[in-house]
């Protein structure tokens, strides 16, 4: 799975738009293992990546994963919310990526480049239209 880090939290290993990529098989996790979850932000669902700073169980046994939020916050989450653990890091992908995906950068890596390829397939096609055409006149 990959996933673009949105914050520094894991600052140095991990920075603002690094793409991370977990391990989907491996969900027995430890204290400072780096994961990626999902969680509600504002009503939305966010896949994140972060590093547990602790584990506790709840009244049922069940283990909960404390977090360090941006904010200084302790966010918990149960096992459901595990996607996966921190397998490898792909430096500043993630905001190439979201460059790439936005509109902006679609205009800038997929139209430009096709406009001017479109305009230089069109010149070489007049080109060789004119060279023909002299050959031509000339016999």
């Amino acid at each position: 799975m990959l996933v673009e880090v949105e914050t520094n939290l894991l600052k140095p290993k991990i920075i603002k738009g690094d793409l991370v990529i977990s391990d989907k098989a491996k969900k027995n996790v430890k204290v400072n293992d780096i994961i990626s979850y999902i969680t509600l932000e504002n009503g939305k669902a966010k896949i994140r990546t972060n590093k547990i700073v602790a584990i506790t169980k709840d009244n049922s046994s069940q283990k909960i994963y404390s977090l360090k939020k941006e904010n200084g916050t302790i966010e918990n989450i149960d096992d459901s919310c595990i996607l996966g653990t921190y397998k490898m890091t792909i430096p500043l992908v993630g905001t190439i990526l979201t460059y790439i995906l936005s509109k902006r950068g679609f205009y800038t890596v997929v139209v430009l480049p096709s406009i001017i390829l479109a305009i230089l397939f069109l010149i070489d096609f007049l080109l060789d239209l004119i060279k023909s055409r002299k050959e031509k006149t000339q016999t």
